[in-house]
C-alpha cells in the first residue's frame, strides 16, 4: 500500500512519514528530497532559477515516477503537491492520502524556533511569526479544497495521540 502525507509546509509531513515508515517497516520517501537529488539542486534554487511553474511540473513528474516504481511506501509530499496537475486525484487512485491539518500558529512557532524559514522558498522575506502565520493562512485558504480531498485527516497533537490516530489508518 502507498500512503501520501499532505498538508501545509512545515506541518510535519516528513517527520511523521519517517516515524510511520519506521514503525510499519515501509519504505520512506520525501518528494522534495527526491526532486533535489534528481535535479542536483535545492528546491529553493529550482524556484529561483526556473520558477514555480517549472517546479510544479517537475514535482508532478516525480510523483508519477514514485508511484510507478513503488508498490509500498510512505511519501512525504510537498505542501503544494496536491494542488497541481491532478496530483491529489492521482494519489487517491494510487493509495491512501492523509491530510496533516496542523494549525498555522503551531507551524509558524516551530519554523521560527528551528530557523527553517530560509530553507523554504514560499516563506522568503518573512521576518516575524505573525507574518508567517498570515502567509500560512493565505496558503491554507487556497489549498484547503485540495487537502480536504484526502481520505483521512489527522490533527497532530501529542506524539502518542498522533501515533494512535495513524494506527487507525495504516494497515501494514
Amino acid at each position: 500500500m502507498r500512503y501520501f502525507l499532505t498538508g501545509l509546509p512545515g506541518s510535519g509531513k516528513s517527520f511523521w512519514a519517517k516515524k510511520l515508515a519506521e514503525k510499519y517497516q515501509l519504505p520512506f520517501l520525501d518528494l522534495d528530497a527526491h526532486i533535489e537529488v534528481k535535479e542536483t539542486k535545492s528546491i529553493t534554487d529550482i524556484f529561483k532559477e526556473k520558477g514555480e511553474v517549472y517546479f510544479r511540473e517537475l514535482e508532478s513528474e516525480a510523483l508519477q515516477e514514485i508511484i510507478i516504481e513503488n508498490e509500498q511506501l510512505i511519501l512525504a509530499c510537498g505542501g503544494g503537491t496536491p494542488c497541481f496537475h491532478q496530483n491529489m486525484e492521482r494519489m487517491n487512485t494510487a493509495g491512501t492520502t492523509i491530510f496533516l491539518n496542523t494549525p498555522p500558529e503551531w507551524i509558524a512557532k516551530n519554523l521560527m524556533t528551528h530557523e527553517e524559514i530560509e530553507q523554504r522558498p514560499l516563506f522568503a522575506g518573512l521576518k516575524s511569526q505573525d507574518q508567517v502565520i498570515a502567509h500560512l493562512n493565505h496558503l491554507l485558504t487556497g489549498r484547503i479544497e485540495y487537502y480536504k480531498k484526502a481520505r483521512y485527516e489527522v490533527v497532530p497533537g501529542a506524539f502518542e495521540v498522533t501515533l494512535n490516530d495513524f494506527d487507525k489508518i495504516i494497515v501494514p
